[in-house]
């Protein structure tokens, strides 16, 4: 299944976890994020001078936010769950550690899609159309790069992309780990999991449609603005939910059965790894 994409705006505005996330916190990255955002930006719609001062400054105001209130938490999660993972197999570990990750990335929409919201409310019709189109046309793109591969080509990359991840983070992957990959890309692929263009696309194009309709309303449509920023799942079909639902369910499922699975010596790698990545986090953060 195409992954499905949040408002371009609020994706931007959440790089910073994704950096965490994937181990990733370069200093030299982490602090210009708010310049890679307004390239971004700029890739989906030009603004006018007044516009680029408001996200400049927005953008600002938001990465300082998060450089001094968000990264101790960051650093402190990792940092427990680090030793949760030395401790030994836990059915609560990974499940808890998810919803911890969706309550960081849902504070840090609430604390930066009002001010998305704000940008795009001036936006002329003209640059609404620039800014649709383009999200429209990475859509079209997103799913003729998908349309190129067949089912099995499709299982083949994901089994690809979850063994990658798994050995990053644990070493190398024993038989019983990869016979796991395995069986979950093949449960996915015969549920649909891996291919469900059409609801992906149903659902982008009603998320692009309420969007429109709410920037024709100008300043007065700036609340349902943010609401579609802030939970763009609200306009996807019902079908499209319950396979993301799905997806999250089947992960978490993985999840604990390869946590079982670990070996000592992957166990301690994972458990080290956490704690690096959470002192490279508390590097980011500002001298006290």
């Amino acid at each position: 299944m195409i992954a499905s994409p949040l408002s371009s705006l609020r994706r931007v505005a959440l790089i910073a976890i994704a950096m965490l996330v994937a181990g990733c916190t370069s200093s030299l990255i982490y602090n210009r994020l708010d310049t890679l955002a307004r390239w971004y930006i700029g890739s989906l719609v030009s603004l006018d001078d007044a516009q680029q001062s408001h996200l400049r400054d927005w953008l600002a105001r938001s990465l300082a936010w998060h450089r001094d209130t968000e990264l101790k938490r960051y650093e402190q999660f990792l940092r427990a769950l680090s030793g949760k993972v030395s401790a030994g197999p836990d059915p609560a570990l990974f499940p808890q550690a998810m919803r911890q990750a969706e309550t960081f990335v849902g504070e840090l929409a609430a604390r930066v899609t009002p001010e998305a919201a704000q940008l795009l409310v001036t936006l002329r019709p003209q640059q609404v159309d620039e800014f649709l189109g383009n999200l429209e046309k990475r859509n079209r793109e997103e799913l003729e790069e998908e349309a190129e591969r067949t089912p099995a080509e499709q299982q083949k990359r994901r089994i690809r992309s979850m063994t990658k991840t798994l050995e990053k983070w644990t070493g190398s992957a024993t038989a019983e780990q990869k016979a796991l990959l395995d069986r979950t890309a093949s449960e996915m692929g015969a549920a649909g999991l891996l291919g469900e263009t059409d609801e992906w696309l149903a659902s982008q194009t009603a998320w692009r449609d309420a969007l429109r309709q709410a920037l024709a309303k100008g300043a007065a449509g700036r609340d349902e603005v943010e609401s579609l920023l802030r939970d763009p799942q609200k306009t996807y079909t019902a079908a499209h939910r319950a396979a993301e639902a799905d997806q999250r369910r089947r992960f978490l499922v993985l999840a604990n059965e390869l946590d079982t699975s670990l070996t000592p010596k992957q166990r301690a790698t994972l458990a080290e790894k956490l704690a690096n990545l959470a002192q490279d986090v508390k590097s980011l953060q500002p001298a006290t």
